[in-house]
């Protein structure tokens, strides 16, 4: 049996609605994602070995986080996290193995993505230091 490829993008915004609708299948995810987030502090943090199961869970958080991203579904994110139980380092934990998963996984893509980012900070420091030179 082959092990699904997993996903780090992000859905589509209609998946995206969907998950959010299901608050208490996105409660039951974060809540079974606990005891990983007591494997990661007690073991190797985000360089912890995840099992295949591990890895489900992570896929299933990932996209929980995914559904809720932005300014409008943050509370709504944190709430259905104190309803699970994470506190903010859980999930600090689990975005942070999440990151060093794709780093592993997609290195080519990573490195990109780091490099647009670079380059991006740079354009804006100099657009904002050009800006307050006119003035």
């Amino acid at each position: 049996m082959t092990q699904e490829r997993f996903q780090f993008g992000p859905a589509t915004e209609k998946e995206r609605a969907a998950r959010r609708e299901k608050q208490r299948q996105c409660v039951e995810i974060l809540r079974a994602c606990k005891p990983l987030t007591t494997r990661l502090a007690t073991i190797h943090g985000i360089y912890t070995d995840l099992s295949p199961d591990d890895e489900r869970l992570l896929q299933a958080f990932h996209w929980v986080v995914d559904a809720h991203q932005g300014d409008k579904y943050e509370s709504t994110f944190d709430g259905l996290c104190s309803s699970a139980g994470l506190l903010h380092s859980d999930v600090g934990l689990l975005s942070g193995r999440l990151q060093t998963l794709y780093q592993q996984r997609e290195p080519v893509l990573y490195e990109a993505e780091a490099c647009a980012l670079l380059h991006q900070w740079l354009r804006d420091r100099e657009d904002s230091e050009g800006t307050s030179k006119k003035h």
